[in-house]
């Protein structure tokens, strides 16, 4: 007989002893209950930079006699849990093999196995301090453990609406005297295939360019000091004369 044959139901077999003539049958019921196995619901990756983490397992009907288990494949942490939640910041960078199994009411097993990762958070980046003048391509750099995969946002939300670039150095913008008046932010994460890094600010500094004006001091042909430029104006004297320009 197969239970997993015969499947969830109640058989019926009769069971005849036959000597000679006569014959006795005496019925004999069979039950077959459900095994209900466990299922995960969600997702059994995680970042190392969370303090918890929910494992979420559809346990099956009559839980009892739960035990959970969990054996490093790569990774020195050890994986405890609490009401279903663990601190991958504890535990750190790894693999691990999960098995979950429980009896039911009715005294029937079911069992899971599956793989938990937690990824390495990349390190926030620290970003230029650089002063830009009016004009000037602002150009900013970042510094961190993946200064190559850094995305540059305009919104501390970070998200794909407010993504402006990626790479490391960026391209801003050229400066304006808008900035000046206006100082512009920039929101910039580090990422990896699996995790992100906090998000870090940065307000561009912008100055303004210097207002210059040019003046001179020489003693003209006919003997006048004069303080007029004029940088198309060609000077006449007697050489050799002194001309002295200040800014």
């Amino acid at each position: 007989f197969s239970p997993s044959f015969a499947g969830i139901d109640t058989a019926f077999l009769t069971i005849s002893d036959s000597n000679g003539l006569c014959a006795s049958t005496q019925p004999l019921i069979i039950t077959v209950n459900a095994v209900d196995t466990p299922q995960v619901v969600g997702d059994l990756e995680f970042c190392d930079n969370l303090t918890s983490a929910y494992i979420n397992v559809d346990k099956g009907w009559n839980v009892g006699n739960a035990a959970w288990s969990f054996t490093p494949i790569t990774g020195s942490g050890n994986i405890t849990l609490s009401n279903g939640k663990f601190n991958p910041s504890s535990v750190g960078e790894g693999t691990w093999q999960m098995q979950y199994s429980y009896t039911n009411l009715n005294g029937c097993t079911g069992s899971l196995v599956d793989t938990i990762q937690v990824f390495r958070t990349p390190l926030e980046p620290t970003l230029s301090s650089d002063i830009f003048c009016v004009g000037e391509d602002v150009i900013i750099s970042a510094n961190g453990s993946d200064p190559d995969s850094v995305y540059w946002y305009s919104t501390s939300s970070a998200d794909s609406s407010s993504l402006i670039g990626a790479g490391n150095p960026y391209f801003w913008n050229v400066a304006s005297q808008d900035d000046v008046d206006n100082p512009k932010t920039v929101f910039a994460r580090a990422e990896n295939e699996h995790c992100v890094s906090d998000v870090v600010s940065y307000i561009i500094p912008v100055t303004p360019s210097p207002s210059v004006s040019i003046s001179r001091s020489y003693l003209d042909s006919t003997g006048n000091n004069t303080t007029t430029y004029d940088q198309y104006e060609i000077i006449y004297g007697d050489a050799p004369f002194d001309i002295t320009f200040r800014a």
